[in-house]
């Protein structure tokens, strides 16, 4: 899993988080990742990881004729390009 840390929070963020944290018997991490899970609607990043492998379905979808190892490359490399620009 990845991990963030997190400089300069106020004071009294802090201690709200804590007082958060020990009322609902969570150690503040716990707390704050609660709080971070139920700002993010994790439904909809779901929903956003299919369109992207949909897409890229699509882009990868070719129904002319065989293609060549080297004219595949190029066509990947040509959509990176275009997808972005460079």
């Amino acid at each position: 899993m990845a991990s963030i840390t997190l400089k300069n929070i106020p004071e009294d963020l802090h201690a709200l988080y804590k007082r958060r944290a020990k009322k609902n018997a969570r150690s503040l991490q716990a707390e704050i990742l609660k709080t971070l899970a139920d700002e993010v609607d994790l439904d909809s990043l779901e929903e956003e990881k299919i369109y992207e492998v949909e897409d890229l379905v699509g882009i990868l979808k070719y129904d002319g004729p065989p293609k060549t190892i080297e004219e595949m490359n190029e066509g990947v490399a040509k959509m990176f390009r275009e997808t972005w620009g460079k």
